[in-house]
C-alpha cells in the first residue's frame, strides 16, 4: 500500500491553499522557455491531478504518473468534468524509478516538492529514466524545498548522486542544496548524459 493511499480522499482539501494557477504559469513558462513546439508533457507524481488538469487546459497533452492507485482514482473522477476541447490526460500507476512510457515527451515536471520525497538510492534511476523518455533538448522542471526548510522540518537527507551545474548551482552541490530561499524551482536542459545537465535556478 502506498503511503498516499490513505490521504487520497482528503488530499485536495489538505492542499487547498496551494497556488496551483501560479504553479501552472511557472511550469508553462519554464517548459517552453527555449521556444519550439512543446505538446506532450509528463507530470511525474501527479497525485489527484489538480495541476495536471490546469496544464491540460493550457493546451498541453499530459501523461500523469503516480505510485498511488487511490490518488489516481481521485484524479479519474475529475476527468468527467473536463472542459470541452481539453485533451484527456493519460494516467499511469508507476513508481518514479520504474517510469516506463510508450514514447518520448516534449518536457516533464515534478511539482509540490515531489523530488524531495525520493530516496538517494532511487534518484539516479529516476533521472536515468527521465533522460530516456524526455526528447533530446527538451526540459525537465521541478520545485523543491530548500535545505534550510528541510533541515527545519527534520527530514533532510543529502544526496550526492544528482549534481547541478550552472547559475546559482554552487560548487557541484546537489540540486536540493542550491536554493537559498524556502522554495525554488529548477529547469534542467538535458544533454547526452543524464548526469551532465545544465540547470538554471528560478524562484516563483
Amino acid at each position: 500500500m502506498n503511503a498516499y493511499d490513505a490521504l487520497a480522499r482528503d488530499y485536495d482539501a489538505l492542499t487547498a491553499d496551494i497556488p496551483y494557477e501560479q504553479l501552472a504559469d511557472w511550469y508553462s513558462a519554464a517548459l517552453t522557455r527555449k521556444g519550439g513546439a512543446v505538446s506532450t508533457l509528463l507530470d511525474l507524481g501527479c497525485g489527484t491531478g489538480t495541476l495536471t488538469l490546469l496544464m491540460a487546459q493550457r493546451g498541453f497533452e499530459l501523461i500523469g504518473t503516480d505510485a498511488s492507485a487511490e490518488m489516481l482514482s481521485e484524479f479519474q473522477q475529475k476527468l468527467y468534468d473536463l472542459p470541452a476541447r481539453t485533451v484527456r490526460p493519460m494516467l499511469l500507476c508507476q513508481r518514479s524509478e520504474e517510469l516506463d512510457l510508450y514514447g518520448t515527451v516534449d518536457g516533464a515536471y515534478c511539482s509540490l516538492d515531489g523530488m524531495n520525497y525520493l530516496s538517494g538510492e532511487a534518484l539516479p534511476e529516476v533521472f536515468r529514466r527521465l533522460h530516456l523518455f524526455i526528447a533530446p533538448g527538451s526540459m525537465l522542471a521541478f520545485d523543491f524545498f530548500s535545505a534550510e526548510r528541510i533541515e527545519h522540518r527534520g527530514r533532510f537527507v543529502k544526496n550526492d548522486h544528482v549534481r547541478a551545474h550552472g547559475d546559482d548551482a554552487g560548487d557541484g552541490d546537489t540540486a536540493f542544496l542550491t536554493a537559498r530561499k524556502l522554495k525554488g524551482g529548477f529547469f534542467i536542459d538535458f544533454r547526452c548524459n543524464p548526469y551532465d545537465f545544465q540547470c538554471c535556478h528560478n524562484t516563483f
